[in-house]
């Protein structure tokens, strides 16, 4: 709500859909389900993530949105150093997608 892109009503549906939908993918990441599936979706996830940042960074300082402690006092570098911790996990969500020795589920690694 404090970035003002969506209406409130949306922006308190997504406050509690999206922590819930993060954890679920989350897990089925550690647990190696759908792996290729999970990274895109999180990885789809992060730059809607970024872009609400960027966006918003162009029309004046950050308010904090309880996140990230980064962008709290509204610094261009916090929001940098927020931002690339956000591409670099966008690269691993890539090797992840890109990847072609993952295994499927959790199958064991001795079927070769």
């Amino acid at each position: 709500m404090n970035y003002g892109i969506l209406p409130v009503e949306m922006a308190i549906y997504f406050a509690y859909l999206l922590p819930w939908v993060e954890l679920i993918l989350g897990i089925f990441l550690v647990a190696g389900l759908f792996v290729r599936e999970t990274a895109l979706a999180l990885s789809s996830l992060l730059l809607v993530f970024m872009a609400a940042i960027v966006i918003r960074s162009l029309d004046g300082p950050l308010e904090n949105c309880g996140c990230f402690s980064e962008i709290g006092s509204g610094s261009d570098r916090g929001i940098l150093t927020l931002l690339l911790k956000d591409i670099l996990l966008l690269v691993l969500g890539a090797c992840l997608y890109l990847s072609k020795s993952l295994k499927k589920g959790l199958s064991p690694a001795s079927e070769h």
